[in-house]
């Protein structure tokens, strides 16, 4: 086979792979996803997350994840189970703005949400989730942020917000 022949073919394959990937990303039922997404959080964050509802994720030409009748769990000894919990959340996010950023929230809409923030006897937001950081992660994050997490600036186009409780217990 020809050095020309086997590099053609080569890239025809590489084409039409680069292809399939993009059309399923596009077409495909990307929500069927949603236990590996519910013990991914689960695990990240150190709490029980779940989606009990419909949850669709569409990723070209813009990024919408889609899901109902969400719930993320409160701290131990928190005065209630659910630390988060809302009916309907849909947002929108430009595709290109992700990879060169800041994001670009086209559309975000939240309903019927109730967030719980409280503190523990020991001082403790319920806020704080997942492993503690290292003393030397501190250390390098931004002056202007004492709490060590990473601000990124987003630019939010539409919100809608219907039916939405914050509660704080002190």
């Amino acid at each position: 086979m020809s050095r020309r022949r086997f590099l053609g073919v080569f890239f025809g394959i590489l084409g039409a792979a680069v292809l399939a990937i993009a059309l399923y990303l596009a077409f495909g039922d990307l929500g069927r996803h949603k236990a590996r997404i519910e013990a991914l959080v689960t695990r990240s964050v150190g709490r029980p997350f779940a989606i009990d509802g419909p949850f669709s994720v569409r990723l070209l030409p813009v990024v919408e994840v889609s899901a109902e009748r969400v719930r993320l769990g409160n701290m131990q000894g928190g005065s209630q189970p659910q630390m988060v919990q809302f009916g309907k959340a849909v947002v929108q996010i430009g595709f290109w703005s992700l990879i060169k950023g800041p994001p670009d929230v086209r559309q975000f809409e939240l309903h019927d949400a109730t967030v719980l923030l409280e503190r523990d006897a020991d001082g403790n937001g319920n806020w704080v989730m997942g492993a503690p950081a290292d003393a030397d992660d501190v250390e390098e994050a931004d002056e202007d942020d004492e709490a060590g997490v990473a601000q990124v600036p987003v630019i939010i186009r539409s919100a809608q917000l219907n039916n939405v409780r914050l509660n704080h217990i002190r």
